[in-house]
């Protein structure tokens, strides 16, 4: 269906990879020129509960690794990790024209890019396992 639809838009350089195993992920990350992640203004499950205001996606943190520019959906999930024109364009959720003019604005703008991919970078070695981890070791002994 996907696969259709970009083809009928013209859009003949996407790439629908289908399922990866998690040790081929890296290398469509560190491939792609942008990192994106569209959420709607509420994240639902299988089973239609909300869980917009305490998920954490575990993608974000690898995008974040992958030294990328990134555009996400300015969401709560989102917002506590990522900063507008810091280390990710945000724009607003379900809205595909949103999405497109961040997206366009990262090809027209070489150097945003690169800007927004190494504070991403450098977030990212803030926040590994072992900082997480150390993190809430204190918050849990204060």
């Amino acid at each position: 269906m996907w696969r259709d639809r970009a083809a009928a838009a013209g859009a003949m350089n996407v790439t629908f990879a289908g399922y990866q195993p998690p040790t081929r992920v890296p290398l469509y990350l560190f491939s792609a020129d942008v990192l994106v992640m569209p959420y709607n203004s509420r994240i639902l499950t299988g089973s239609g509960e909300d869980i917009t205001k305490w998920t954490s996606p575990l993608k974000l943190y690898e995008y974040l690794a992958a030294g990328r520019p990134i555009v996400a959906s300015d969401v709560i999930p989102m917002r506590s990790v990522l900063t507008h024109e810091d280390n990710a364009l945000l724009t607003q959720p379900d809205n595909a024209d949103s999405l497109r003019a961040a997206i366009q604005r990262l090809i027209d703008e070489k150097g945003l890019g690169a800007n927004l991919a190494a504070s991403a970078r450098k977030m990212a070695e803030a926040n590994t396992w072992a900082a997480r981890a150390k993190k809430i070791l204190e918050l849990a002994s204060a």
